[in-house]
């Protein structure tokens, strides 16, 4: 029988010269501003998409592991952080980064993102093929520092992102500086080109993007939105508030404006939530609706949506946004909202699930 040696607690020098709170302090979860460039991928974070089963594996793996917010990141001994959860909320971010830093480093009174951006399925579908080589059953699972180079470089040859400045007159004459912010994708035939997919590849791909796993793949990549009770709570106390002079005024207007949208950004604000779940913008079609997109935050009319998600409107259905509100909740047939500008009045509204006047939903960034 083998023997069994008692061991010397040998302390470490941090335990040495730190007390005991600071230890336990050290081992808690917190909330923690970190800059995205220094995060890595976790090198055993399951992703597993291999032809079998109606993607079951893909679904449960990535929703088990929870590809939703917030980031989980734990610290590593370069004192560099790595992914836990959230690799998906971590690709965004880097993406809104670069639209920040353009906007940060070019003057301009106002913009436009014009928006051509790939589907979140596409990206990690020839991902998935490229690493498999066509072979059934590959390990597309386990993220090492190779397949994060490689899951980058798809990522980013399918959003090329450009930008211009432009001098325009508004209505009053006045010139002012446009800075147009243009997301430029590559599809996913291009893609076949770009690395030279083989036979067996091309079938993977086309099995994945089948319209037969669509609800599938909205799990995987969107999660669950999480209910904002704070922001509804916020939403609702405005309820009866006329003019939305207190909401345009916060925004940088000296006269009315079509206020719907900066009362949106400004509830947000109420509970700082500006910039990271949903941004600061006037303008539905040409601010608030790219910015979801772009993030891959987006929905469809018809899915049901959860309270604090942001709801988008075209009055005319010819496609160009018009009005937006936040969603207090829905019963699966009828969605209720407070939408600020409604009659130049805050007021708590609702329709039906299906309602042809409802274009979308923005699911804020939580």
């Amino acid at each position: 029988m083998e023997k069994s040696y008692q061991r010397m607690p040998l302390s470490r020098l941090d335990d040495i010269f730190t007390t005991e709170q600071e230890r336990q302090e050290k081992d808690l979860e917190r909330i923690k501003d970190i800059n995205i460039d220094d995060i890595d991928s976790f090198p055993n974070h399951p992703f597993n998409v291999v032809e079998n089963e109606d993607l079951y594996n893909l679904r449960d793996s990535i929703i088990e592991k929870g590809v939703i917010s917030p980031i989980l990141v734990r610290p590593k001994n370069n004192g560099r952080y790595e992914v836990i959860s959230g690799h998906r909320r971590m690709y965004a971010s880097k993406l809104a980064d670069k639209i920040n830093n353009i906007q940060n480093e070019n003057v301009h009174d106002d913009y436009v993102l014009n928006l051509k951006r790939p589907e979140w399925k596409a990206v990690l579908s020839v991902y998935a093929v490229v690493v498999s080589s066509g072979k059934n059953g590959s390990d597309v699972m386990t993220i090492t520092e190779e397949k994060t180079v490689i899951l980058k470089e798809i990522f980013w040859k399918m959003n090329e992102l450009s930008y211009y400045v432009a001098d325009e007159l508004d209505d009053n004459g006045n010139t002012k500086k446009i800075l147009y912010i243009n997301i430029n994708s590559k599809t996913v035939e291009e893609m076949i080109d770009e690395y030279a997919l083989n036979n067996e590849q091309q079938k993977q791909l086309n099995e994945l993007l089948d319209d037969k796993y669509e609800s599938l793949w909205s799990n995987v990549v969107y999660g669950n939105s999480t209910d904002n009770f704070n922001v509804v709570d916020v939403a609702l106390s405005q309820v009866g508030n006329k003019g939305g002079e207190p909401y345009w005024r916060w925004y940088g207007f000296n006269s009315r404006i079509e206020w719907c949208a900066v009362f949106v950004s400004w509830v947000y604000n109420q509970v700082g939530e500006l910039n990271i779940a949903v941004p600061k913008f006037s303008t539905c079609h040409t601010q608030g609706v790219p910015w979801f997109k772009t993030l891959g935050l987006w929905k469809d009319k018809g899915y049901v949506p959860k309270s604090g998600d942001v709801i988008f409107f075209d009055w005319e259905q010819d496609g160009h946004v018009d009005h937006v509100g936040i969603v207090e909740t829905s019963d699966g047939k009828e969605v209720y909202t407070i939408e600020g500008n409604s009659r130049d009045e805050v007021k708590r509204k609702k329709y039906k699930i299906k309602s042809k006047y409802i274009y979308g939903y923005g699911i804020p960034k939580h």
